[in-house]
Order: C-alpha cells, then structure tokens, then sequence
C-alpha cells in the first residue's frame, strides 16, 4: 500500500508509478492545454472510485483519488495549491457567510482559480457540487452510543447559554480542515498543506464495491457529517459499517464540480 486513501477506493498498489500505467493503460479521459495546467485528467472506474491525473506547467504529473460524491451544495471555490481548493460550503442560497470552509482535493483543478491563501479574487461558483472523502485512518463504532462511551467530553464550568449542558461532545457530526488553522496563523505555507480533515459521521447507507481495475473491495457509504457527504472505507476497516455507524477519524476530503459527469 503506498497510500491509505487510494487504499480506501481500492487502488492497493505497491508504488505509485505502478497505479499511473495501469490507469494510463486502462484509459483516462482528459483536456490538454488548460492554462496553467498542460493536462487534466480523470481515470473513471466502474465502482464510482477514481483517480485524477494531473500536469501543471512544467512539473511532474500527479494523481489524486476520486470519488463520485453526495451533490447538491452550494459552494464557492478557489485553489490555493494546483489540485487543493479552499470551498466555502453553504447550507442556505448562498447568501450570507458559509457554513464550512474546508480544504479538498479537486479532480477538475482546471474548474478554478489558483491564488495564494487568503488573498483576494475571483471564486468559482457551484449550485450542485460533489462531496466526498476517503479515509486515512479511520475508527467504525457500531452506534452512537458506542461512540459517546469511547469519548472524553469538553467540560464545561460556566455554561454562556442557560439550559446549555455542562458536558459537550465534538460529535458524532462534525468536520474541519486542521491546515485552515495552520494557514492562518502562518505556521505553515500552502504548499504544505493537504485536504486532510478531522472527520466524524453517522453512516445513512453502506454499500460493498468492486474496484473494476484492480478486483480489490471497497466501502462506499453515504454519510451526515453535519451536511452529506460519501465517504470510501476499505474492507479491511475495524468493523464493518451498517445504517447508524459512527465513522470517526482522519479523511480525505474530495470535491468535483461536476465537469466529469
């Protein structure tokens, strides 16, 4: 395994170079000459997994894992890295301030703009965009209350809020990008920086997959981490995840556009 979340999609392969031939191999769709990219690409397996394939300017191709995700958001996006976009998430029409602001690895980087972190600019702007994840390293608990036993509450002494308990648990619903945090206080640079978030969801459907390419057996879920989202497990995961699981752990987090479909 050279890396857990191509693992979880179920592209288990020894190196890297091994997985690029056998998509290029395979077939990948693509556009070439997308300013500032030379080629943009997307191998599309049977099973709803994916791998992008990317060449910006004169560097190197590269991959990211793909995975065909929950749509409907509202979201306004840039990269800040070729390939790692900043997404402003809305639950409403858009109007107002977003409800999430996560970092994600797109599999259409040619779909947004690329500037440095926190400047301004243009966005780009999507009514029914995909999003998706794929585990790092991850935790199933068969419920929710399964979870809350193996949790260390936030205690709190003074609650601001009357009727507001005294205990607080970061979950089962929740998601952030810790490298927003990082970006922020400048600490670190963008170019550091990776769409892995701090993850917790209840599973509403778990489906075992076949990886067309390789044979190898996945987990897609469709999952409420506060909005839904599907997130790709691999089948050696500790339990294996059912309606009202609890996934909690490090993911992946993935965004397309759409441009692929």
């Amino acid at each position: 395994m050279f890396s857990p979340d191509f693992h979880a999609l179920g592209f288990d392969f020894p190196e890297w170079e091994d997985l690029a031939d056998a998509i290029i191999d395979t077939g990948v769709v693509g556009v070439s000459d997308v300013d500032p990219f030379m080629f943009v690409g997307l191998y599309k397996d049977e099973s709803e997994a994916g791998v992008g394939i990317f060449r910006y300017e004169d560097d190197p191709p590269f991959t990211t894992p793909s995975l065909k995700g929950m749509g409907g958001r509202i979201v306004r996006a840039y990269q800040i890295q070729p390939s790692l976009a900043l997404l402003d998430i809305y639950d409403d029409n858009g109007n107002g301030s977003p409800t999430w602001r996560l970092l994600a690895a797109v599999d259409d980087p040619h779909c947004y703009p690329l500037r440095p972190f926190g400047t301004e600019g243009e966005f780009a702007e999507y009514d029914d965009y995909r999003l998706s994840g794929a585990a790092i390293e991850v935790s199933i608990y068969p419920n929710e209350e399964a979870w809350k036993k193996d949790q260390t509450p936030i205690q709190v002494d003074n609650p601001p809020v009357p009727g507001m308990p005294n205990e607080i648990y970061i979950g089962p619903r929740f998601v952030t990008s810790p490298w927003l945090f990082a970006l922020a206080s400048g600490d670190n640079q963008p170019e550091e920086a990776n769409p892995s978030a701090m993850f917790k969801g209840v599973v509403e459907k778990a489906e075992l997959r076949t990886n067309s390419l390789t044979g190898q057996k996945w987990w897609r879920c469709e999952v409420d981490c506060g909005f839904p989202i599907a997130i790709a497990l691999p089948e050696d995961i500790n339990l294996a995840p059912t309606p009202g699981s609890v996934i909690d752990g490090n993911v992946f987090l993935l965004g397309s556009s759409g441009f692929w479909d």
